[in-house]
């Protein structure tokens, strides 16, 4: 099973890849690039709102006051960065973008040394 799963993202991520790059050279300007990813988040928010419902049921919807300014800070960075992600995609190769999405990870791991002095361990860094 676990084969199944690894093969499903490959293909995932592949074809992410594949449309990503072909999307990039059809948005040439950031309005542009906003507006894809607008219609684009749409479709995801439609679907997950419909997941969250058939799973859950509404009572999954209910939020307080912090969840909801978490959500929306999250919104913030999540559109930042499909947006940047796109306009770097039309310039650059899929890899070499995709390096530094992965070499992101240093951030937060850095900054949780930095700020809250915790120890980072083997598994974290893995």
């Amino acid at each position: 099973m676990g084969y199944l799963y690894v093969a499903l993202a490959l293909l995932s991520g592949g074809i992410k890849a594949f449309c990503g790059k072909k999307i990039s050279g059809k948005t040439p300007t950031i309005k542009n690039a906003i507006l894809t990813n607008f219609v684009r988040m749409l479709f995801c928010i439609v679907f997950g709102f419909l997941f969250v419902l058939v799973i859950d049921g509404v009572g999954a919807l209910k939020m307080d006051g912090m969840a909801i300014l978490l959500a929306l800070g999250g919104s913030v960075a999540t559109c930042v960065f499909l947006v940047s992600w796109l306009l770097a995609m039309r310039k650059n190769a899929y890899m070499t973008v995709e390096a530094f999405v992965l070499a992101s990870m240093l951030v937060p791991v850095l900054l949780k040394l930095a700020i809250y002095g915790e120890k980072v361990g083997i598994f974290q860094w893995i």
